[in-house]
């Protein structure tokens, strides 16, 4: 009787100090009053995302799994925090509610049309529903969004998990690699981190060939002055390649390399048969 008394206090005013009465009802081991409040508590502040969480966690609780499912049968409020509709989102998924997470980010996507992040994350359900096409339609929508170096290392892992399965991901690597190779000739700081994620990726699935080819195309780019000091780091990295390989034109091009190298960079030093590798590529070959 207290936590109704709760609800209905005239000086509880606020939308989040009513909410206290039905998380005081669940903490108290009523649900049934908790369901009842949580539900009134919807009713009045359907843009808390977090209050129709908790309602959910009741139901789900006392496996009231249609109930709980019907609370996202509607669009939800495009108003609502975003942080509670990850949290939403989040819960949705741990119990297996893939349909309600994938309306519920489905939804918000026209109001969010540079949210990276909520793209990603249908793209994980798109996964979970063996939903290929729409999980590769947005793949290929949200690349645009990827515009500096940490956007597009979320995208690729992201991209790459959702291919992983359904047996994809030489395919996917092979399709972006053609993307990266026909990109602008001038490489931008920016660009060089994004292939060299790419080359970071693609060692750990053994493709020797994409990974030296995008290497060689990045140094086939004419230094510009300043903007050209990320040649070297290219250079060792192709190296290790190179000495990694057991071919006559593996041990032809390395030689080759090595020359380069130490006209870009005076204080390189090798013994011109195997040089040190480098962290990454050890990382690549433990894989």
């Amino acid at each position: 009787a207290w936590v109704r008394a709760l609800w209905t206090s005239s000086s509880a005013r606020s939308t989040s100090e009513r909410v206290a009465a039905p998380i005081c009802a669940r903490r108290s081991a009523a649900p049934r009053d908790a369901i009842e409040l949580f539900t009134q508590a919807v009713a009045a502040a359907p843009h808390r995302l977090d209050v129709r969480r908790e309602l959910a966690e009741v139901y789900l609780g006392a496996g009231k799994q249609r109930e709980a499912a019907a609370l996202f049968a509607e669009p939800l409020p495009p108003d609502a925090a975003i942080e509670n509709l990850l949290d939403l989102v989040g819960l949705l998924m741990t119990k297996g509610m893939y349909p309600e997470a994938r309306r519920a980010l489905r939804d918000r996507l026209p109001a969010e049309p540079v949210n990276l992040e909520l793209r990603l994350l249908l793209v994980k359900v798109y996964g979970e529903l063996a939903d290929v096409r729409s999980g590769r339609e947005l793949i290929v929508a949200a690349r645009a969004l990827a515009d500096t170096a940490a956007r597009y290392r979320s995208w690729l892992e992201a991209s790459l998990e959702f291919h992983k399965s359904f047996d994809g991901s030489d395919d996917f690597l092979d399709d972006e690699f053609r993307t990266l190779e026909h990109e602008t000739a001038s490489l931008t700081p920016d660009a060089v981190e994004r292939r060299m994620m790419f080359v970071e990726v693609a060692d750990r699935r053994a493709m020797a060939g994409a990974v030296n080819d995008m290497l060689r195309g990045m140094l086939s780019v004419p230094p510009e002055g300043a903007a050209a000091s990320w040649r070297p780091k290219v250079r060792r990295r192709l190296i290790d390649r190179l000495a990694a390989g057991d071919s006559p034109e593996d041990r032809s091009e390395l030689e080759a390399q090595l020359q380069a190298l130490a006209k870009e960079d005076p204080t390189a030093r090798h013994d011109g048969r195997r040089p040190p590798m480098s962290s990454g590529a050890r990382a690549g070959q433990s894989i």
